[in-house]
């Protein structure tokens, strides 16, 4: 799937509805070894990244784990509480104007 998402023309984003915790050790490494080869052509594809993670606790410390993502592979990405934040970011992103800062609103 993230083949072809990089082998077509238009820009794009990535939206997680809900966190992959449980996702095998097997699974974690063969996406990192995907990302890693392919860095370039995601960094110059893909509009953003955006989780969701309704928890306030968990979505601070993946916004701490997103952030080095996001250096490392030259990408934006957001962990918001609900989907359609995620969607909301992800239509400006794609729309090439700015994103919101991981900022939680109390």
């Amino acid at each position: 799937e993230m083949e072809a998402l990089l082998s077509q023309r238009q820009p794009f984003v990535l939206i997680f509805p809900d966190s992959a915790e449980n996702e095998m050790h097997e699974d974690q490494k063969l996406r990192t070894l995907f990302l890693k080869a392919n860095k370039a052509r995601l960094a110059a594809k893909c509009q953003g990244i955006f989780g969701v993670e309704p928890n306030k606790a968990k979505r601070i410390l993946k916004r701490a784990h997103g952030a080095v993502v996001a250096a490392a592979f030259g990408l934006r990405f957001r962990v918001v509480a609900t989907v359609e934040e995620a969607e909301k970011f992800a239509a400006l992103a794609l729309a090439g104007k700015s994103v919101p800062d991981d900022a939680e609103s109390e």
